[in-house]
């Protein structure tokens, strides 16, 4: 949902993001190890960075309430809501919490981005689902290149101290 020209970037703080925990996490351990007694960080001193994530996940809360959702996902969810309405169920729907003037969305079957239709043929099926049953090779292939680089990362920084 970011404008075409910032994509790449946007998309890059996600990995940046990853490699910025890792560091400082890192960064966290080698302080408390420096500054107490081996007998100290066994016995409360690895508590400090472990409870200092408290700060972090009210700060990733805090953000996750004020930020919006993107545009196709609000559309799926009017288009949910529609189909839920339709069938004399709010089934799926309720826990969505469509923030959006359902107006100011495209209509439901209407052409999206890259040509894909947000109503269609595949019975409002999720994206996810539909993503699972036409691509499972390259979503397999994806988790795999995925965990082997999860796997390589873990090794070369959690591994040797």
């Amino acid at each position: 949902s970011s404008p075409a020209n910032r994509q790449v970037f946007v998309g890059g703080l996600a990995m940046s993001g990853a490699i910025g925990g890792l560091t400082l996490g890192s960064f966290a351990g080698l302080l408390i190890h420096t500054a107490l007694p081996e007998e100290s960080v066994l016995e409360w001193g690895w508590r400090i960075p472990f409870f200092s994530g408290v700060i972090i996940a009210v700060f990733a809360l805090w953000m996750r309430k004020n930020v919006s959702e993107s545009v196709e996902f609000e559309e799926s969810m009017v288009q949910r809501k529609r189909e839920a309405e339709a069938r004399g169920t709010s089934e799926g729907v309720e826990m969505c919490g469509i923030g959006s003037d359902e107006s100011k969305l495209a209509v439901p079957g209407s052409e999206t981005r890259e040509g894909h239709s947000s109503g269609g043929a595949d019975g409002g099926q999720m994206p996810l689902m539909r993503a699972l049953k036409e691509h499972p090779l390259e979503i397999l292939v994806m988790f795999l290149v995925v965990g082997a680089h999860g796997f390589g990362v873990w090794i070369m920084t959690a591994f040797p101290p």
